[in-house]
């Protein structure tokens, strides 16, 4: 069942990120869009993508050369994203701008959005991003003095974010109800299935659920 949206029914939302897969960014997307908003995105996948087709070593070079951008997240590709970024916000105009897990978003970028004071920013990080792996996370963390509002993925990290000065909220994972579906002749029976780490966010009772084959809780 579609929820009801209707009052904000004008409010434009540009969803930014990598997009090199369809089970993070564009369900938020797809869920914005069947609540009724005017929904686009910005998508920083494809300036990394490479044609591993041709053996020459001139595309070599440029392949490797990707590869290092998007690791370092320094480089000219970097700057011509970012700068993409601010001409697509300037071309939808969007009244809420979603990053999600705004990697590769430069300060200055950023800052320049919240000088106009007209676009709600929300940032969302999907991960532990004060894992050992601080350098990737560099940009992210340099962003969220200049947000209107942080989401983290778990309780954890609202204190981990407390700790360094900033307020913060839980987005709890959605479900991409298109890539739930039965295994096709499947009869074997298994007396243990792992079905993945456990947090403290409601899935317990969904687990409940399907042992029970009663309709699960978020359907």
């Amino acid at each position: 069942m579609k929820t009801s949206l209707s009052h904000l029914s004008k409010t434009k939302v540009l969803i930014v990120g990598d997009w090199h897969s369809d089970i993070y960014e564009k369900p938020l997307y797809d869920a914005f869009k069947n609540a009724g908003l005017d929904v686009s995105s910005f998508k920083w996948f494809n300036y990394f993508i490479h044609d591993e087709s041709k053996y020459s070593l001139t595309n070599k070079a440029r392949a490797i050369l990707k590869k290092i951008q998007n690791k370092f997240l320094f480089g000219p590709i970097m700057n011509r994203l970012n700068r993409d970024l601010i001409n697509k916000v300037k071309s939808f105009n969007p009244d809420i701008i979603f990053l999600y897990r705004p990697s590769h978003i430069h300060l200055k970028t950023i800052k320049y959005l919240a000088s106009k004071k007209k676009y709600y920013l929300a940032s969302y990080h999907n991960d532990d991003p004060f894992s050992d792996n601080y350098f990737y996370q560099r940009h992210y963390f340099s962003l969220l003095r200049h947000m209107n509002i942080n989401y983290v993925y778990r309780k954890k990290n609202i204190e981990d974010m407390a700790n360094i000065g900033f307020e913060s909220k839980v987005l709890l994972p959605y479900p991409n109800l298109k890539q739930i579906y039965q295994i096709p002749n499947a009869t074997k029976k298994y007396d243990l299935i792992f079905i993945g780490h456990y947090e403290d966010d409601g899935r317990d009772q969904i687990i409940v659920d399907i042992i029970n084959d009663q309709k699960l809780s978020f359907m």
